[in-house]
């Protein structure tokens, strides 16, 4: 019922009498497990929790495609540094916009925000359960962005800023890395989805073909792809001693793609 009528804040408009009869169960049986209505909606929210649907960072496989395929086109371009940095520029603009409207079109974000409020109407212990629920969600989507960016940047000659490594030079870094890029594409899906159809547009629209990022490339931008880029570039820097080796490069990519077609 819920998936399909949505989830209010309040939770008013759910009868528990209705799903009794829906379900077709004793009312006595159901009124032993959950003395109280409250206590049903407590558990209700903790099993939403769990589901996919409530998740705001599910993979969009497509993204990532989107990422290989642009890859793949300006191979020829990876020899050199210039051309490696518009590479990366290209394949950030690119996957941005689509993993923006990806997020934007999907109704988790509603029910995220409606869990996470309801959540806290309840007692600690509930409002505890339903925010780790969906922390394990964002843990998951964080760890899975985390190896993606592990594995192409290689191929594009660039690492971790020694600040932004953490404690090692491995995944730690990519680990943070995923989260502030993920923070700053949903940031800006949660603000087009809650203040209406003008900031959606607004944020959505296409600039004039601009090269914000001096590659010799001028492209059409918008919100959330200037500011995934500029996090990217700001967090990255070139491998100094970057030996481009197509062979090895086109390895990674099949790797890369072998991944993705797992998700």
């Amino acid at each position: 019922m819920v998936l399909s009528d949505g989830l209010m804040v309040s939770m008013d408009h759910i009868s528990l009498e209705e799903i009794i009869a829906k379900a077709q169960v004793p009312r006595s049986a159901v009124h032993r497990m959950w003395p109280y209505k409250e206590d049903f909606f407590a558990d209700l929210l903790v099993q939403l929790a769990k589901r996919t649907e409530a998740s705001p960072s599910v993979f969009d496989p497509q993204t990532l495609r989107v990422a290989v395929d642009t890859l793949r086109e300006n191979l020829h371009r990876l020899p050199t540094v210039e051309g490696r940095l518009s590479t990366l520029v290209e394949i950030c603009r690119r996957g941005s916009m689509r993993n923006f409207e990806a997020n934007l079109s999907r109704r988790s974000w509603h029910s995220y925000l409606v869990l996470s409020t309801a959540g806290m109407s309840f007692d600690d212990e509930v409002c505890s359960v339903v925010q780790s629920t969906l922390a394990v969600s964002e843990r998951n989507y964080i760890e899975g962005m985390a190896l993606f960016y592990e594995s192409i940047f290689p191929i594009l000659g660039r690492r971790i800023r020694s600040p932004f490594r953490g404690s090692s030079r491995g995944h730690a870094g990519y680990m943070y890395l995923a989260e502030v890029c993920s923070s700053a594409i949903q940031g800006q899906v949660l603000r087009a989805a809650l203040m209406g159809e003008d900031v959606q547009t607004d944020l959505k629209a296409l600039t004039e073909e601009a090269d914000p990022f001096n590659t010799g490339d001028r492209q059409p931008w918008n919100g959330p792809s200037l500011t995934f880029t500029s996090t990217v570039l700001a967090m990255t820097e070139p491998e100094l001693d970057f030996a481009y080796d197509r062979f090895v490069c086109l390895q990674k990519i099949e790797e890369i793609e072998n991944y993705i077609g797992q998700l």
